[in-house]
């Protein structure tokens, strides 16, 4: 019994000094500010971090879904409302999770937009585990950091400087256009694709935290020839019906949204362009003024960094497009 003890205790001794040895590691490769150069990764998205405090309307969450296809900037243009694009490529529902719990520390957005496409991806039990883990000790995200150390990260009590912000508010344009086929896009049938139980876990995890957080989610799909069918929208009605969350598939009615697919793609379906997203724009931002549930920020100094930022987008599309085709 007392040698049952001792490798007990000797176990537990160690499992100690190696959660804190990796506390600390932690402390030293978690990146001190949200600036790609000093390794922050995904910086245009993790840019919503320097946005001031309580500022944001809307939280737009998912894949390249989202950042090419949702302007928020036109959405402050035309509807004084404030949102950010936390999109990444191939973003897994545990890494929108993540991007959930560190923008709702300092954000309290009305409404949290999830775009469905992420829903289909697969997550893996390793996958899972490895963002869990680095959501509690960074290093186990950041252990490739070394190269961007410098000795203000050896200082494990050093505040993060959140100072990157980006103009576009994580929209990322694209003015090209590449074709796509729409001839079997979205055909009726009442099949459901399945969501795996493990994306279903964190679908649910999104929904009770946003609860907590006194903010609604939403299930967005935007179009998508090559990502979307109805066997997909199908399945995500399923769940949104279960947990009682608006879903708004942009698929079931892109002939409405007038959306040109020899024009407003720019990778042959896979993705809007600058024209798509336009479209999709004004929707969302039309939709949102029926809600009523926001105010106008124009008139309200404490935003006027939004003005500025619109200055310099339209100033970045006029180096790429003609007036005519970014007037609207």
């Amino acid at each position: 019994m007392k040698s049952f003890f001792k490798h007990a205790l000797r176990i537990l001794i160690f499992s100690l000094i190696l959660f804190i040895i990796l506390f600390v590691l932690s402390g030293i490769m978690t990146p001190k500010s949200n600036n790609k150069d000093d390794g922050m990764y995904d910086e245009l998205a993790n840019g919503v971090l320097s946005e001031p405090e309580n500022t944001l309307d809307v939280l737009f969450i998912g894949d390249s879904e989202v950042y090419s296809g949702i302007m928020p900037i036109k959405l402050w243009k035309y509807h004084g409302i404030t949102s950010y694009d936390c999109s990444t490529s191939g973003q897994q529902l545990a890494y929108s999770l993540e991007f959930l719990h560190n923008t709702l520390i300092s954000q309290s957005p009305k409404l949290v937009i999830m775009e469905t496409n992420a829903f289909y991806r697969k997550l893996s039990f390793d996958d899972s585990i490895i963002y869990k883990a680095g959501m509690i000790l960074p290093v186990f995200k950041y252990h490739d950091r070394w190269k961007h150390l410098h000795l203000n990260d050896f200082n494990i009590n050093a505040e993060i400087e959140y100072n990157y912000n980006d103009t576009n508010k994580g929209y990322k344009f694209v003015g090209k256009a590449n074709p796509a086929d729409d001839s079997k896009y979205m055909t009726a049938s009442k099949n459901v694709k399945e969501i795996t139980s493990r994306n279903k876990s964190y679908i649910k995890d999104i929904k009770k935290f946003c609860d907590q957080n006194d903010t609604e989610l939403v299930f967005l799909s935007t179009p998508s020839t090559k990502n979307w069918n109805y066997e997909k929208h199908n399945g995500v009605q399923e769940l949104a019906d279960e947990l009682g969350v608006k879903f708004i598939d942009m698929n079931t009615f892109a002939d409405d949204l007038e959306i040109d697919w020899s024009k407003d793609t720019y990778d042959q379906g896979d993705h809007m362009n600058y024209y798509g997203a336009t479209k999709v724009t004004n929707y969302l931002g039309d939709y949102f003024e029926e809600l009523g549930i926001f105010t106008s920020h124009k008139d309200d100094k404490k935003y006027s960094s939004w003005d500025e930022s619109t200055k310099k987008f339209y100033e970045m599309l006029a180096r790429h497009l003609d007036p005519k085709d970014y007037e609207d």
